[in-house]
């Protein structure tokens, strides 16, 4: 048997979700990650959620929490386009 046939599409983004899964955090987790890197920042946990809720920052919802891309929140508090 190949072994590239062990190896479809799926696995591959799987994979890839994988390796990046530790770029995504909760909004109190996002906020933690800001924090350690900038202890005196003005941002909250409010302003995200209220930023998710208006659809300017993309988000995705797992049960009651938000997930957050770190990569996305960076690039829009850069203010370029998610």
């Amino acid at each position: 048997m190949n072994a590239s046939a062990n190896y479809t599409p799926t696995k591959i983004l799987i994979s890839s979700l994988l390796r990046d899964m530790d770029k995504v955090r909760t909004i109190k987790g996002a906020i933690e990650d800001i924090r350690r890197q900038d202890p005196a920042t003005p941002l909250t946990a409010s302003v995200l959620r209220r930023w998710i809720l208006s659809g300017a920052l993309p988000a995705i919802k797992s049960g009651n929490k938000y997930l957050i891309n770190m990569e996305v929140l960076a690039r829009f508090l850069e203010g370029t386009k998610t």
